[in-house]
């Protein structure tokens, strides 16, 4: 799901709730980890993830708004089944290509993505986007 959005965002910092955090893979990852020293673990094989605690949310938003860096911040109601966005800032893009900081031996397998997820996101997209976009 998370890869989705990426592709729909462009260059933004995605960080979508899972659980007690908020989490960012890939790219966004790596960008958070060099940037805030977030610490990097594995999403699967050759995907790094990093994550910030919700209770500590307002914190990195202040970290990223001075960095500088666009980014989106989605919460998933598992009640609802639904993205809702609860922040967003213009700045710059992220320029960072890889996925993982050479962690590709990685066989750990901690963040799966699961149907109700997805079906959220496709609830996200319509009203974000219009019924035509998903």
């Amino acid at each position: 799901m998370v890869q989705r959005l990426q592709l729909i965002y462009g260059m933004r910092i995605i960080l979508i709730s899972c659980g007690s955090f908020y989490i960012s893979i890939g790219a966004d990852a790596i960008v958070l980890n060099k940037e805030l020293g977030l610490k990097l673990n594995c999403a699967k094989k050759g995907v790094c993830k990093v994550g910030v605690p919700k209770s500590s949310l307002d914190k990195y938003i202040e970290r990223m708004d001075k960095i500088g860096y666009s980014y989106i911040i989605l919460d998933y109601n598992k009640e609802l089944n639904k993205l809702i966005k609860i922040s967003e800032r213009q700045g710059k893009s992220i320029e960072e290509t890889s996925c993982n900081n050479d962690c590709e031996n990685c066989s750990r397998r901690i963040y799966t993505v699961e149907t109700e997820y997805e079906k959220a996101l496709k609830e996200y997209l319509k009203e974000e986007f219009g019924e035509d976009f998903v």
